[in-house]
């Protein structure tokens, strides 16, 4: 069984930049997966993603919410990003729960590939809500969090 326990900053787990998955995945990260969903779609607070690390996994998954529904995706990376940016306010669960927000400069637009957890390459181009949890998941994984990089509103 996967924790289901959100690691907490300090934590030196959340600074380390993840390992990539390889395939056929094993049952462990289906697990992962299906855990991940569940903290996503069951936790009361308004959670738009998050990332293997979070639940003590260092592994290159993240899952995000994609209209009603959840996307895992294995071994991500960022192809291309707008030049225009915007200021978002963000919390992080791995920080004092999510009850503490910065503000963070995110691109307005951004493009990710990875895999499915079937292997099968996919790519999304993400904006608005769907995009700044790409990049905030993906930051996640490359061992950056919020507090490194925003400012605390």
């Amino acid at each position: 069984m996967v924790n289901m326990k959100i690691i907490q900053s300090p934590d030196l787990a959340l600074r380390r930049k993840s390992t990539d998955i390889s395939f056929p995945v094993s049952s462990a990260i289906l697990t992962l997966a299906a855990n991940m969903e569940k903290i996503i779609t069951e936790t009361e607070r308004n959670i738009h993603g998050i990332a293997a690390v979070q639940l003590g996994n260092n592994v290159r998954l993240i899952a995000v919410t994609y209209g009603l529904e959840v996307v895992y995706i294995v071994n991500p990376i960022v192809t291309k990003a707008s030049h225009q940016t915007y200021d978002s306010l963000e919390g992080c669960m791995s920080i004092n729960s999510g009850k503490s927000f910065y503000w963070i400069k995110r691109h307005k637009m951004i493009t990710v590939k990875g895999f499915n957890l079937g292997g099968i390459r996919i790519t999304y181009k993400g904006r608005d809500i769907f995009g700044k949890a790409l990049q905030h998941e993906i930051d996640h994984i490359d061992g950056i969090m919020i507090d490194q990089k925003g400012i605390i509103a």
